[in-house]
């Protein structure tokens, strides 16, 4: 295929520009989580106590496969991508394979765009798959394109909004927010908590993969924490701080669903100290999209598909 002197050009530009931008975002990481650190989220977020009820106990969850997931699947081939074994393997391929594919912006205004537009999971991995870094998607996106992506291969997976709020010396409130994802191991039958906003997920002292709840647990008790795989646009930028003022700096709260009205809800937060806390049952269905009629209302009943796990 011949290409014009203008393209060549015009790519290798581009491509100053996004190591340039690249660059830049892992700056500004680097100086939130100073300020992070100083502030105290982290230690905030340990003080707060022990969860008042874990998630590996008593809960049912629901999950329904829409029409985007068939497209997912069959568009981007995620089962040759997923491979063979267990199924931690499979899931560890895929978040490689998304963050290859696509950039990380925490502040990334597109993301918003999109985001405003309530679209979809297959319209926005069309939409930033292997674009230069001015389509980089945020930690949501990247969290709920990896949830659907897992979902569309019969993993459950969820996104989970972390928060947490810091009173400085001065009366003032700071708030810090991230969003990862708890996949499912049904051949272990336990949760792990997975980072795509940076490839990695967070392990014990033995290299085994922890879930949100644990994570927390450990870190209030001083036992070991350790980050495996950590990648940030495929470097290691802010690999040194990152556990510790950024991921614990936001492990105050866990919400189960995104969206104002769910935030009030205690049936749908984790919240240490809490005196109200979500009763063992049936887990709200993973509409985490701002208006879930854009998917939910195309359906007929006899093309839902259901997945159900029981932990008991």
């Amino acid at each position: 295929m011949s290409m014009h002197l203008w393209q060549v050009l015009h790519w290798a530009h581009e491509d100053r520009e996004v190591l340039h931008s690249a660059e830049k975002c892992a700056a500004s990481v680097r100086e939130e989580c100073a300020y992070f650190s100083q502030a105290g989220f982290a230690q905030n977020a340990a003080r707060a106590g022990a969860y008042p009820a874990g998630l590996d106990g008593g809960w049912r969850y629901d999950f329904t496969l829409l029409p985007m997931h068939h497209k997912l699947l069959n568009a981007y081939g995620l089962q040759k991508i997923a491979g063979e074994g267990g199924d931690f393997d499979r899931v560890l391929r895929l978040m490689e394979w998304l963050c290859a594919h696509t950039w990380y912006n925490g502040g990334s205004i597109w993301s918003a765009y999109l985001f405003q537009r309530r679209e979809n999971s297959a319209h926005m991995l069309r939409y930033a798959f292997d674009k230069p870094f001015a389509r980089a998607l945020n930690c949501k996106h990247r969290a709920l394109l990896l949830a659907d992506c897992l979902l569309a291969l019969g993993i459950c997976a969820m996104p989970l909004w972390l928060r947490n709020e810091s009173r400085q010396d001065d009366g003032s409130v700071s708030t810090f927010k991230h969003c990862v994802v708890h996949a499912w191991l049904g051949d272990e039958r336990r949760w792990v908590m997975l980072d795509p906003s940076f490839d990695s997920y967070v392990t014990d002292e033995n290299g085994r993969a922890l879930h949100l709840v644990e994570i927390h647990e450990r870190y209030r008790k001083g036992e070991h924490l350790g980050v495996a795989q950590y990648a940030f646009n495929g470097k290691q930028d802010c690999e040194d701080i990152y556990l510790e003022c950024f991921l614990l700096a936001s492990l105050r709260s866990i919400y189960m669903r995104g969206g104002t009205k769910d935030h009030l809800d205690p049936r749908n937060c984790l919240s240490p100290g809490a005196k109200k806390t979500r009763a063992p049952g049936r887990s709200p269905r993973q509409n985490y999209w701002r208006n879930p009629s854009l998917d939910i209302t195309i359906n007929v009943k006899s093309q839902r598909e259901n997945i159900t796990i029981i932990i008991k």
